[in-house]
């Protein structure tokens, strides 16, 4: 592998989950291959009954056996969202203190012969696990676009190219703005347009054209993303009101995007009662929904399906785990009263005067607002 920082850690982190988990699957592959031998990729991975502590003390034992007969062993901290857990020099904790032992070790260097790849999301880039990594070149940061700061097109647009060269294609700067357009700073559906358009116009051997682009890749953009579900999800009533006035006055038609915002609120809801159905089915907490829907059968996909749970049948696990850790904020209460309160704005927006903002801003009032 030609390692750009020459280091054989890499903690990879930010709130683009969706990049930095593609970044670590790169080095991995790149380091193990596409098809790993067994004794040459170690993948931990939270799962059920396993402790902060149990998962980093695994790390670390990993870390400090030999690869078997020899060569180069890849140890994967894989989609973790428990960095957060870190706690302080002074903690006391198993959870600290095995952050600790694993800060330690990388701060002294770990054995040549191995790769140590973490990522996933919590971490505090002021602690000791993040400052040992940065000494050693070994902390990468990804971030998700901010919609509410000057050039985040542009920001996006980064991305997308640096996607699509990861896949061996290039595009024009017009296929880039296009894509942004359509998906607004949502990285997690990248991938999926970028591969339509590989297949539709038979890349990299054939250009990607505009053209193509237009017909294949269609969307909304940033109204029907995840910058209002984000506020909603996190019961931030101030956040999403500013967020509204941002899509009403970049969208051509106010009435529509308020309409279309009212729909995407609905989907946010229903997803929030999916996943906590499917929670309290699996009995997983909500760090472990990522891995657990990941790892469904077809079968159990198909039965899911056949009771109404869309976002766990055919949604994405990263969809899945982002809606679980936000289906603490709200009770069931809440979310069948903010069910019937985006069919009473809907209502109003086609059977009356009301303008439809009005009716939207309404709606996020009633479940944002204090509970009663």
């Amino acid at each position: 592998m030609s390692e750009e920082n020459n280091t054989n850690i890499h903690l990879i982190t930010g709130t683009d989950e969706t990049t930095a988990a593609a970044e670590a699957d790169r080095i991995v592959r790149e380091v193990a291959g596409d098809e790993p031998d067994a004794f040459g990729l170690d993948i931990i991975h939270e799962h059920d009954g396993a402790s902060v502590a149990d998962l980093i003390n695994q790390v670390v034992q990993s870390i400090l056996s030999p690869p078997f007969l020899g060569g180069r062993k890849t140890v994967w901290l894989q989609n973790f969202s428990q960095f957060g857990a870190e706690g302080t020099k002074k903690s006391k904790s198993a959870d600290a203190k095995a952050f600790q032992e694993l800060t330690a070790r990388i701060s002294d260097g770990i054995p040549p012969d191995i790769m140590l790849v973490m990522n996933g999301s919590g971490l505090d880039r002021t602690k000791s696990l993040a400052r040992a990594c940065k000494k050693r070149d070994a902390l990468r940061v990804f971030d998700k676009p901010d919609l509410k700061k000057r050039g985040w097109q542009q920001s996006m647009m980064d991305v997308v190219a640096a996607r699509a060269t990861a896949k061996g294609v290039q595009l024009s700067p017009a296929v880039c703005n296009h894509l942004v357009e359509v998906l607004g700073t949502d990285t997690a559906r990248i991938d999926n347009e970028l591969e339509k358009l590989i297949c539709y116009c038979g890349a990299p051997e054939n250009p990607i054209t505009l053209e193509a682009a237009e017909e294949v890749c269609v969307g909304s953009g940033e109204e029907l993303s995840w910058a209002l579900d984000d506020a909603v999800g996190s019961r931030n009533l101030a956040e999403a009101l500013r967020i509204v006035d941002v899509l009403m006055r970049q969208g051509k038609n106010p009435d529509s995007v308020a309409r279309s915002l009212i729909g995407q609120t609905g989907r946010l809801l229903r997803h929030l009662i999916h996943i906590k159905l499917f929670m309290a089915q699996r009995r997983v907490p909500p760090h472990q929904v990522y891995n657990t829907v990941q790892n469904l059968s077809s079968e159990e996909k198909t039965a899911f399906a056949s009771q109404g749970l869309t976002l766990i049948a055919t949604g994405h696990p990263f969809v899945a785990g982002k809606v679980a850790k936000q289906s603490g904020s709200f009770t069931g209460d809440n979310l069948i009263d903010g069910l019937r309160a985006v069919r009473d704005a809907y209502v109003r927006t086609v059977s009356s005067a009301l303008n439809p903002r009005i009716a939207l801003e309404e709606l996020l009032m009633r479940v944002l607002g204090p509970t009663k």
